[in-house]
């Protein structure tokens, strides 16, 4: 296989952070455990899937077992098998406008590593997460050669398990990939509980690809960054939520939502006091700051009810909230609040509607302009909540005791990234935040955010 996989390269560390080394011990491929049809044998993108670049969204998921290495046969086989629903992730894009579903399949790494999970835990070095996952999250290959998943399943000397489960977010987006994970688990589980089932069709009806489209926003969004950007994690309790929903109610927003004060209040913090604190800020210089959230459109576009089957495909759109750094009723969190949720609001059913017609590359160019800004002063959210259930991917051996977002340093579209998640209770939620050192910094030291967001290293382990 000539796909390029990560280096296990041991990158400098502080002296204080565990180093660890993980090996390769094999590599393979896992293919559908039923051959595809021929009548299916391509599967047409739809046009959100066109614009999307082709980078891997990483999940990492750490289980606290002590005899990883009798789990590998059983996750091999339930992917096999997993893979016959989705057979499309098991072939290869074809000209950014369809899946060849070839049953090529999908990437499989066997690793060790040399220390024990508990130990790597107390204090986890997000520079080492990379040795978790097996490929490049920006693939050096043509996007038409690469798998569409990839796994790496890593045993630790105690025998806990991590596996870190790589997806193309060119036609995955976060419902997708929520939806491979549950029939993944329902088919190592052998539960009985019902699962939504994947529907390969539906989204390329409604939103048809365009032929010889080009896309350089793209290629754009996966150039590196020079600027120096920092890894932060940081956890809201459900406490902490609670009083920020107070502090944020307004008439135009009597009960905002937990992913809409978390996000205001990293925006006014992050963004919004990197300007306004200033003191020699002057009213001449107005600038305007931006908030995007990805909205996932499936309600908006499919007249019927989706129950029993998730679209899979990129189906997201960005909503643009907007607000004047120069004016200061603009930092209150309860207009934060207003504004984003009104941004929100406007992806509605209306909207969406008018991608499906001959503006549709115009609009879709439109929603993507956002990232040819100035960075510095904009935010781009993306949140998982209740969309992707992280910490109840249990595969018969308990739920995962961690699970990370991240991986590698970012890349130019990652600047000032902020990723939503639901903690472990279910009730707060975590925060993955790609910042500037000078940004982090300041966040460190900022009491008013730090009376509602927690810093977070170090990982609980139960016992051994």
């Amino acid at each position: 296989m000539t796909f390029s996989q990560v280096d296990k390269v041991e990158p400098s560390s502080p002296p204080k952070m565990l180093n660890i080394q993980v090996h390769t011990e094999s590599t393979g491929t896992i293919k559908p455990s039923i051959p595809t049809p021929d009548d299916r044998k391509s599967c047409k993108l739809c046009l959100m899937d066109q614009f999307m670049p082709p980078f891997y969204v990483p999940f990492i998921f750490f289980y606290h077992t002590t005899d990883g290495h009798l789990k590998i046969p059983q996750l091999k086989e339930s992917l096999s098998k997993t893979l016959t629903k989705f057979y499309p992730l098991a072939g290869r894009i074809k000209d950014n406008t369809s899946i060849d579903c070839n049953d090529e399949g999908i990437l499989f790494v066997e690793a060790r590593a040399d220390c024990c999970i508990s130990d790597f835990l107390k204090d986890p070095n997000f520079r080492l997460l990379h040795n978790f996952i097996p490929c490049k999250i920006v693939p050096t290959e043509p996007f038409t050669e690469i798998p569409q998943i990839a796994i790496q399943v890593t045993v630790f000397t105690c025998g806990g398990l991590v596996i870190g489960a790589c997806f193309i977010h060119k036609t995955l987006d976060a419902a997708s990939i929520g939806c491979f994970l549950r029939n993944w688990k329902a088919s190592i589980s052998c539960s009985h509980e019902e699962v939504a089932q994947p529907d390969f069709e539906v989204a390329s009806k409604v939103f048809p690809p365009i032929e010889d489209i080009l896309t350089p926003v793209a290629d754009f969004m996966l150039a590196p960054t020079d600027n120096m950007c920092l890894l932060k994690r940081f956890v809201f309790d459900a406490t902490a939520i609670r009083a920020l929903k107070e502090k944020a109610r307004s008439e135009k927003v009597p009960n905002p939502t937990r992913v809409e004060v978390v996000s205001a209040l990293t925006w006014k913090h992050a963004i919004l006091k990197r300007y306004s604190l200033i003191q020699n800020h002057s009213c001449d210089d107005e600038k305007t700051t931006f908030l995007t959230h990805a909205v996932n459109i499936r309600k908006h576009a499919f007249s019927s009810p989706l129950k029993s089957s998730v679209p899979i495909g990129c189906l997201n759109l960005s909503a643009k909230a907007t607000l004047d750094l120069s004016h200061e009723a603009d930092h209150e969190l309860s207009v934060i609040v207003s504004s984003i949720h009104e941004a929100i609001s406007r992806v509605d059913a209306e909207y969406v509607k008018g991608f499906q017609g001959g503006n549709a590359i115009e609009l879709q160019w439109k929603s993507l302009e956002i990232i040819l800004y100035d960075r510095e002063s904009i935010l781009l959210c993306t949140s998982f909540c209740h969309v992707i259930d992280c910490y109840e991917f249990d595969l018969g051996w308990g739920k995962p005791i961690w699970v990370s977002l991240r991986s590698e340093p970012p890349i130019l579209a990652d600047k000032n990234y902020l990723t939503l998640m639901d903690a472990r209770d279910g009730e707060g939620i975590e925060v993955w935040f790609v910042i500037g050192e000078q940004e982090e910094a300041r966040l460190e030291s900022d009491e008013e955010f730090l009376e509602f967001a927690t810093p977070v290293t170090g990982i609980f382990t139960p016992p051994s």
